[in-house]
């Protein structure tokens, strides 16, 4: 045991190397069994002094019982916990938060109380909700703290949870300051860009374009160069800023040289609010020549080349490409007459208008609420979104317009005007004209940025 301890270092791993040499040769003169058995046993000696050795250049190993366990981890607040709803077509209140979680009764006793302040059937998609939940606790699940939406630009509405659990509503409303503005630009490209360079809030420009509609096709008389002016109330709140776009009160169109323009009156014995030329004319058309907003003409009326079919035929209408979802409105007043699959046109709608006028839309993707044969709608209402059904390459509205059943071009139609002043009428409406014009010169006019190069030039009267 001796001889094992001392060999524990690996210093001593030569010297016993020697060793057995010396015994090896001491022992080969006698007896040669006896001498190999001494080598076997010296040779052993040896290979386990060198792990003996290894294992001492080894760091100690030491076992002893694990350290004690830390306590529990202490349950952390992770705060509220705060999501952003979107409502998307066909959502109710009631539903969307218990798709968020929330019980059905209390989901309803929250509805039951938003009530209050605000319609929640009114809710239109796109609007946005904030719902925010307190943290989970002993394993119950996240309550309903609040709800907040915003209805309007000038109006904030909220439902919070109280100390008793039931809950409260209350809104606040800002109260906005009307001023009127005055804007002018040149056209460069786009009426739109131009007109939001100039500061024009965007339902304004929809404004703009919608009131001018009835006279003007924005996809082939409006180029680049072409001028605009509009006198239109904004609304600012108590810091001043601008808030939202209010009327027209007086709109201008220079296309080519041509001076369009058009006044805000109301007339006085059905106070009907509409927009008239200097001398009276209504600016309204029985219909509409673009029945969708921001559309590019596609494909005029006459023979083309069918893109599905594969060959040349008589297209009986116009095209207006448009992404899928864009409302299409009705052209004129009138009667709903058909409403469904109507072959190669896939969904599709016909009008009754005024005798002897029809129209039709094709290509739709859905119907809007409510349409079905004899609803009455009027003109500018959204009847339809665009899509790409039936023989159809793309998103599109296919437009027809038909004078006694036989499609015409929409675009080339000669379309009766509507109301005219006359009397007292168009005598009150040559005094707004005047307060239109006084107003007009107390207001400077801006310089015209031009949209897109971000060049100024003053607008010439």
């Amino acid at each position: 045991m001796g001889f094992w301890r001392a060999a524990a270092t690996r210093s001593q791993v030569p010297s016993l190397r020697r060793a057995a040499a010396e015994r090896l040769a001491a022992a080969a003169p006698r007896d040669p069994w006896t001498a190999a058995a001494s080598a076997v046993a010296i040779i052993l000696m040896v290979a386990f002094a060198g792990i003996a050795a290894v294992a001492s250049l080894s760091p100690q190993v030491q076992t002893s019982a694990p350290p004690p366990q830390s306590a529990a981890k202490e349950e952390v607040d992770t705060g509220p916990d705060i999501r952003e709803v979107t409502v998307q077509s066909g959502d109710t209140f009631t539903g969307i938060l218990v798709e968020q979680g929330v019980e059905p009764g209390e989901a309803q006793a929250a509805v039951n109380e938003l009530a209050s302040v605000f319609n929640p059937s009114a809710i239109r998609e796109g609007l946005a909700i904030t719902i925010t939940f307190g943290p989970p606790t002993n394993a119950q699940p996240a309550p309903l703290l609040s709800i907040a939406l915003k209805p309007s630009v000038e109006r904030d509405v909220v439902v919070n949870r109280e100390a008793d659990g039931s809950f409260k509503a209350q809104q606040t409303v800002k109260v906005l300051k009307p001023r009127d503005d005055r804007a002018a630009g040149v056209i460069n490209g786009s009426l739109y860009l131009s007109a939001k360079a100039q500061g024009v809030p965007d339902a304004v420009i929809v404004d703009l374009i919608k009131i001018f509609s009835y006279d003007v096709d924005f996809q082939r008389e409006v180029r680049s160069g072409d001028k605009f002016e509009l006198l239109f109330t904004n609304y600012y709140d108590t810091d001043g800023e601008q808030v939202r776009g209010g009327d027209i009160q007086y709109a201008v169109l220079t296309l080519s040289g041509e001076r369009k323009e058009l006044y805000r009156f109301t007339t006085g014995d059905d106070e009907a609010t509409d927009y008239f030329t200097p001398k009276g004319w209504s600016g309204k058309r029985m219909l509409m020549k673009t029945p969708i907003d921001g559309a590019r003409i596609t494909s005029g009326y006459g023979m083309r080349f069918h893109p599905v079919l594969g060959y040349t035929r008589m297209h009986r209408g116009v095209d207006f490409g448009a992404p899928v979802g864009t409302p299409v409105m009705a052209s004129g007043n009138g009667v709903v007459e058909f409403v469904g699959w109507h072959g190669g046109h896939g969904k599709y709608i016909r009008i009754r208008n005024a005798a002897p006028y029809k129209t039709a839309y094709g290509h739709l993707s859905r119907y809007a609420r409510g349409i079905k044969p004899g609803t009455h709608v009027r003109q500018g209402q959204v009847i339809a979104y665009v899509g790409s059904t039936g023989m159809s390459t793309g998103p599109h509205l296919h437009y027809e317009v038909l004078v006694r059943d036989e499609q015409v071009n929409p675009l080339g139609v000669k379309l009766p005007t509507g109301r005219n002043l006359i009397g007292k009428d168009l005598a009150a409406f040559k005094t707004r004209i005047a307060a239109v014009d006084a107003l007009l010169a107390t207001i400077p006019l801006p310089p015209a940025v031009v949209a897109q190069t971000g060049a100024q030039a003053r607008l010439q009267p």
